[in-house]
């Protein structure tokens, strides 16, 4: 006897209603004008920082997160990443997306970093530049000490 094959369709996995939500607000974080990330921002900060969900807490975080604006900030990220984790026991979309936050601020921490250290690097060429600088103006004026003195001594012996 044959063994019997069972064909069926691959199951469609749809993704959580948590994760759509997040993915959502995401999105509509990219398209607010500054005014209105002002205004999210605020509202955010009073109502889901410290909120007893995680998805408002997640939600706050991806606004820490939201580089080249006046509210990212890697240090406050950290400290309510730590609080959502830590202070919650997370659903597995809610873990796994509060994961891929974690290596996002992981990220940008080591860009922050990176960036100081290149702009120390800067000022110290900038500091290097300014001297060589005064070294050839230095070199610039000896040389037209002499040739004003060779001039002097040329008209002197005439």
């Amino acid at each position: 006897m044959e063994p019997k094959i069972q064909s069926s369709a691959p199951k469609i996995i749809e993704s959580p209603t948590h994760l759509q939500d997040l993915m959502s607000y995401f999105s509509r974080l990219q398209n607010k004008t500054a005014l209105e990330l002002a205004w999210e921002y605020n509202y955010a900060s009073s109502y889901y920082r410290d909120s007893a969900e995680p998805l408002e807490q997640l939600m706050f975080l991806m606004l820490l997160l939201q580089a080249d604006t006046k509210y990212f900030d890697t240090e406050a990220a950290a400290v309510q990443l730590e609080q959502t984790k830590n202070g919650h026991e997370l659903p597995p979309d809610l873990l796994a997306f509060s994961n891929i936050l974690d290596a996002v601020l992981q990220q940008k921490i080591a860009a922050r970093k990176e960036v100081q250290q290149l702009s120390m690097q800067l000022n110290a060429s900038r500091t290097e530049i300014n001297l060589l600088k005064q070294r050839i103006d230095a070199i610039k004026n000896i040389e037209r000490n002499l040739i004003r003195r060779n001039g002097s001594d040329a008209t002197d012996n005439e």
